[in-house]
């Protein structure tokens, strides 16, 4: 019945999760208007509509640059994990939230891969 179905969708979600396979479903990109600014090792996101701008750390900064709208976000991780030699596990989750932090605060938008 629909329980078992609920639970086999579980499942799938789950091991999506843990092989990172559910990152390759999204593709961020900038969105219009936000302009960056280098203070040192920081960049600060300037968002229309936001009073304050969005402070970056430099790992943040790297996955920011990263957004361009052609990678999804395993592409993003595919080349932090070949640029920094990290764990693929701790990049995923990492790479995630920033990704989703930078887009509850407006400056870039997700656009879903088939």
């Amino acid at each position: 019945g629909a329980g078992r179905m609920f639970l086999e969708y579980l499942q799938q979600y789950a091991a999506m999760r843990e092989s990172g396979a559910h990152l390759n479903a999204r593709r961020p990109h900038r969105c219009q208007g936000v302009r960056e600014a280098h203070v040192m090792d920081t960049v600060l996101l300037e968002i229309p509509e936001m009073p304050e701008p969005l402070t970056l750390n430099s790992s943040a900064a790297s996955i920011w640059k990263l957004c361009d709208g052609i990678r999804t976000v395993g592409d993003i991780v595919d080349v932090l994990e070949e640029q920094f030699e990290a764990p693929r596990q701790l990049l995923n989750t990492d790479v995630e939230l920033a990704v989703n932090q930078l887009h509850a605060n407006r400056a870039i938008e997700m656009e879903i891969v088939d």
